[in-house]
């Protein structure tokens, strides 16, 4: 993902991507970062016009700093959770126009599951696989 700047228009035009945040689940600082880079080539991807043909996700909310962070300040605010953004990229992706999703999310006990319906509704998703350790 950490291609220079001139290469913008072949970052955006990769058919497929893989995001996995495995690596990422104990450290903070660097969760933040990796979310923000994902945030930031979702946003680049979807000004281009090119679609995603296949997007796989591997996420892990155990220990979400977004989480953590919002127990910290008190806030109430639903969109700011980092489930909600995940929400927001597959959301995103599957108006885009993806054709193939395949996801596996473990998320916190006691947690519900906010996988976005408009996944699963979308006329240009073609194939979805979908795993987790809490369906409802």
């Amino acid at each position: 993902m950490f291609v220079s700047r001139k290469s913008k228009s072949l970052r955006a035009s990769v058919p497929s991507l893989t995001v996995d945040n495995r690596k990422y689940t104990h450290n903070l600082i660097s969760r933040q970062h990796f979310n923000q880079i994902v945030d930031k080539y979702l946003l680049l991807r979807s000004k281009s016009g090119t679609k995603m043909q296949h997007f796989t996700l591997v996420w892990y909310f155990q220990g979400s700093p977004l989480d953590q962070n919002k127990k910290r300040k008190k806030r109430e605010n639903p969109g700011d959770t980092e489930e909600s953004l995940v929400a927001k990229w597959l959301y995103k992706l599957s108006c885009g126009g993806a054709e193939r999703f395949s996801i596996s999310m473990v998320l916190q006990e006691g947690k519900p599951n906010n996988f976005p319906c408009s996944v699963l509704i979308s006329n240009s998703v073609k194939d979805l696989t979908f795993c987790s350790n809490n369906w409802l």
